[in-house]
């Protein structure tokens, strides 16, 4: 054989079981990859009982920070941050999961003592609103309303005429607003139903709801959408009947409509409307010269507040609105909050 055909030839063998090797090392990196990742995502343990509640906040460097806070209403972060915003916490078979830049999900290693991130679902997309349920991605685009499985890429259309970024979840349903009115979509039924008749301009809102009512407002005026009833209450009728000065809603609790105005020492209080009646209690919670500028129901009448004086102070507080009292002043000013027991 002429030594250059020879040459050829080596130079042959030499590159196919150069190429071998090559795909060899990939398969075992690969592999080796695939095992180092089962390892990392194995670890999936009971969350920490030291902490009751969960919630986000920013830091000095604007990052976002999970924060776990016990029953005395001591705050510690956790150590997870995000540079992407997560505006939404939901608690759903025992774990927390929200939208930063994935779908993420809050597991625990109990034998390192740490938290982790999880993620379910690499969805990302800046000018998509995200909501989550125990089983669904929900993405709002522009008007269209859709949603898909975690592990899934099906993706289903609920509405693609969804007005605004005003949505509420709550036992496998999705509540929203098209310009046809309040419209409901069941998950496991798959169907959907208007629950509430819209008008040509009016404004509504969609602001709080628990298993048995629907808190909305139209233009201002206060409705209570009965769940089991199928039936609508005007309570701001029945609040007025009462109340002459302002008044605006703070909180559904679970047979309560909770909202803020003025007494005739010109204090500012909280006052209880009765759902299962329709009646104005006497008593009020006296909150003085603070008025309530953001708050986040987390269970059993406790409520996260932000106060603000007529000065413009301002203090963030847990409060127990049944007892009517302020229970622990927080150093932290708290984007969400989520309750995990």
């Amino acid at each position: 054989m002429l030594p250059e055909k020879r040459k050829e030839l080596i130079i042959l063998g030499a590159s196919i079981i150069g190429v071998i090797i090559v795909i060899l090392l990939m398969y075992n990196l690969a592999k080796f990859m695939h095992n180092r990742s089962e390892k990392l995502e194995a670890p999936d343990d009971a969350y920490d009982t030291y902490y009751n509640y969960y919630g986000v906040i920013t830091d000095k460097d604007d990052n976002y920070q999970l924060v776990g806070i016990n029953s005395e209403y001591i705050e510690k972060e956790i150590g997870l941050r995000s540079f992407y915003p997560i505006n939404k916490m939901y608690y759903y078979n025992n774990h927390l999961r929200f939208y930063s830049d994935a779908i993420n999900e809050l597991r625990y290693d109990n034998e390192e003592a740490k938290y982790y991130l999880y993620e379910l679902n690499n969805f990302y997309n800046k000018d998509t609103s995200v909501y989550l349920t125990n089983v669904f991605l929900i993405k709002l685009n522009k008007n269209t309303l859709s949603y898909e499985k975690y592990d899934d890429d099906e993706n289903k259309i609920i509405s693609e005429n969804v007005e605004k970024d005003n949505i509420l979840i709550y036992d496998n349903k999705i509540y929203y607003i098209t310009n046809e009115g309040v419209e409901v979509f069941d998950f496991e039924l798959e169907n959907k139903n208007t629950l509430v008749v819209k008008k040509s301009n009016t404004n509504i809102n969609l602001l709080q709801m628990n298993l048995k009512y629907l808190v909305y407002d139209v233009d201002g005026t206060y409705f209570v959408y009965n769940i089991e009833t199928e039936k609508t209450i005007n309570i701001s009728y029945y609040i007025e009947k009462d109340i002459r000065n302002e008044y605006k809603f703070i909180a559904l609790t679970n047979d309560s409509f909770i909202f803020q105005t003025t007494n005739n020492s010109n204090d500012i209080v909280l006052k209880k409307l009765r759902l299962s009646d329709n009646v104005l209690l006497n008593n009020s919670f006296i909150l003085g010269n603070e008025s309530i500028d953001k708050s986040i129901y987390l269970k059993n009448g406790i409520l996260y507040a932000e106060l603000i004086d007529e000065e413009e102070n301002k203090r963030n507080v847990i409060m127990d609105i049944e007892g009517e009292e302020i229970l622990k002043e927080l150093k932290n000013t708290y984007i969400t909050l989520c309750s995990v027991d």
